[in-house]
């Protein structure tokens, strides 16, 4: 009754001096916070207070104390009640009485996995909360309840100025040519759409181009293409010659083997369905829509500017048309990379980068595997670092933050919508490897960017009411 436990003559605990006081994790209806008269034990039942009485005991480190709810207790909006929002100090679980599941403004799209999957605190397979669709898929599991739809990271408090200012970053090479039509015909329907259902949103959309080309390419009969002459006119982009397809790759040419100057031909098709022959550089789209060619130097707004052959100082590899054929109209990794850190972005504009490719992130990868430079892990290659973690990285140091949002699809490499994955859920982005519905997509990304569904000005973490 003196106050201080005295070890020495078996006592467990007296009054508030509780040596062995039990950790939340630790309690029980027997084993509970406070010490009981006798000074042998702590206090039967529920006047004790333990973790599960449904009472946070905050003085005995509790940060909660619920497991299951109704689902309009839970917290908004894995919850109904959007009066009761999600905050770091009430999250989406009460685990063992402690806050986890993340939290609307986290940056993440929070959800639980169906295994343990590497959470953001010690990177170890010990929980399925606090980690992303591409850690759990990483651990083999599976998203069994998705809490958010979409978490850009802003303060939910403050209102949202509904400006964002786009970069699209589009891989040059053969394959892509369908998907530059696409790209061309979806975005007048997304402007289109913006400028008439969201007139609050201002935007602004630049096309990065990997490569530039006049056009007006001659395809040879029994080439893989259909034979004749396309647009004769010239139609570069910029009058820099080095910035030219057949120059970053002279691979493609006829100098290289008898079929390479096939792909050169297709790589320049892909340059006139993206923007030789796309209306968007025409009224009324150009008004908001504008191109740029990333390795040129003296347009690209790129500050510090940028090099055909990536970095290999930073990414242990040097990008060159001898060791991956088309790799620097493919090297989109890098090209996001270098606009997330010093483009010129328009002041206060929430940023959007949307790379969209068929191919590896750095160099374009090659026919048979992934590098570890390009596969969203934290090893690198050669002593260098991984391209995909350092523009998370880099996005995620910006003010504001830059979102990523790619489109990849399955061309030779299955692993390559994973990796999409791991930058949307890195950047607090979207993530497609389809190209039907692209202007809808396209728009779920500007709203996702925003994150407002109720439509109220603040960020709440759902697309629709």
């Amino acid at each position: 009754g003196d106050g201080e436990a005295q070890i020495d003559y078996d006592e467990l605990c007296d009054g508030q001096d509780y040596p062995a006081r039990p950790l939340p994790s630790q309690s029980d209806f027997e084993n509970t916070y406070t010490c009981a008269d006798n000074c042998m034990s702590s206090v039967s039942g529920s006047e004790g207070g333990y973790c599960g009485d449904g009472v946070t005991n905050h003085q005995y480190y509790e940060s909660c104390d619920w497991a299951t709810l109704p689902l309009d207790d839970y917290p908004w909006p894995r919850g109904t009640n959007s009066t009761n929002f999600s905050t770091q100090i009430n999250q989406y679980v009460c685990n063992d009485c402690v806050n986890q599941g993340g939290y609307c403004g986290n940056g993440r799209i929070d959800g639980e996995c169906s295994v343990n999957c590497s959470n953001e605190i010690d990177s170890e397979f010990t929980s399925p909360y606090n980690c992303t669709e591409f850690e759990c898929d990483e651990a083999s599991g599976s998203f069994v309840e998705q809490y958010e739809q979409c978490d850009s990271g802003f303060d939910p408090a403050y209102a949202i100025d509904k400006d964002i200012d786009i970069a699209y970053v589009f891989d040059m090479s053969g394959s892509m040519g369908e998907r530059a039509e696409a790209l061309c015909t979806a975005t007048q329907d997304a402007i289109d759409d913006i400028n008439i259902s969201y007139p609050d949103v201002d935007y602004r959309i630049t096309i990065f181009v990997l490569g530039d080309s006049d056009g007006g390419l001659t395809v040879a009969s029994g080439d893989g293409n259909n034979g004749g002459t396309y647009n004769n006119s010239e139609t570069y982009l910029t009058a820099t010659i080095a910035d030219d397809i057949v120059t970053l790759s002279s691979w493609l040419s006829d100098s290289g083997a008898p079929y390479h100057h096939i792909w050169l031909d297709e790589a320049q098709l892909v340059f006139k369905n993206l923007y030789t022959d796309c209306d968007l550089r025409n009224e009324p789209y150009n008004a908001n829509v504008r191109y740029l060619s990333f390795y040129d130097n003296n347009t690209n707004e790129i500050n510090g500017g940028v090099s055909i052959n990536g970095n290999s100082d930073v990414y242990g590899q040097v990008c060159n048309d001898t060791a991956d054929g088309a790799g620097r109209v493919e090297n989109w990794g890098y090209a996001i990379a270098r606009i997330i850190e010093d483009y010129n972005w328009l002041p206060a504009y929430h940023r959007l980068v949307i790379p969209v490719s068929d191919e590896g992130g750095y160099c374009g990868s090659n026919t048979t595997s992934i590098r570890e430079n390009e596969n969203c892990t934290p090893f690198g290659y050669n002593g260098g670092i991984d391209v995909l973690i350092h523009s998370i990285d880099l996005a995620n140091l910006q003010d504001p933050i830059v979102h990523i949002s790619p489109v990849l699809f399955d061309n030779m490499h299955t692993s390559l919508p994973g990796y999409g994955q791991c930058l949307a859920d890195g950047t607090g982005g979207s993530f497609t490897s389809s190209i039907s519905n692209w202007s809808v997509h396209t728009i779920n990304v500007i709203n996702a960017t925003f994150c407002d569904g109720d439509g109220d000005g603040h960020m709440d973490c759902t697309l629709v009411p």
